[in-house]
């Protein structure tokens, strides 16, 4: 609903990348959500989310992005797989999935949230970032991948109190051999929102 050019604060801010799968994507209409994303590529702001997927390269290593909503989950249960598929068809070495769900300021993440971040390793995923919840929520390694279930709010503006919810930032390090990924190495930076 904001002026389109407040996407060029995502640009200045460092953002590279932006999910679109969450709850307020659809507020507006097709007309909104062709909005977002036309506002997005104006700044050169890659999306993924909504059958929208991305594949970003770097030294010959591709990590592809995805994304979907626990509503959009319950309909389609199989859509995890074959966009995790099709990321894996375009040579894409790591793939990172993101999800919309689980319970807002819940401390803990639900049975719902387990399920969709177990589906996408299980599907192929290396790496699920989960958001909604506005909280931390908890880290798994679960098969050969790892899980954030909710990292918290790095910006929020819905809070009266903007300092009342902790958060982290993760910083995940590839490292790879000819193609291989040999190590992973992960950096939780706490943040508190001010």
């Amino acid at each position: 609903r904001g002026p389109t050019d407040f996407a060029q604060i995502l640009k200045l801010g460092s953002v590279e990348l932006v999910n679109i799968a969450n709850n307020h994507y659809p507020d507006y209409g097709a007309a909104g959500k062709k909005s977002t994303r036309n506002a997005l590529e104006a700044v050169g702001i890659p999306y993924a989310g909504y059958n929208w997927l991305h594949v970003f390269e770097k030294q010959g290593i591709r990590v592809g992005f995805g994304g979907i909503r626990e509503t959009i989950y319950h309909q389609d249960k199989d859509r995890i797989r074959r966009e995790v598929a099709e990321l894996k068809a375009d040579g894409c070495h790591y793939v990172v999935y993101t999800m919309h769900a689980g319970e807002e300021y819940a401390p803990e993440h639900n049975a719902m949230q387990t399920e969709i971040a177990h589906a996408a390793i299980d599907a192929g995923a290396n790496l699920v970032i989960g958001h909604h919840p506005h909280v931390p929520q908890g880290i798994e390694m679960y098969n050969d991948g790892l899980i954030f279930y909710s990292l918290g709010n790095f910006i929020f503006g819905g809070n009266l109190a903007l300092s009342t919810f902790d958060a982290l930032t993760a910083q995940v390090t590839l490292y790879y051999q000819e193609n291989t990924l040999v190590n992973t190495q992960v950096r939780l930076i706490p943040v508190i929102t001010s």
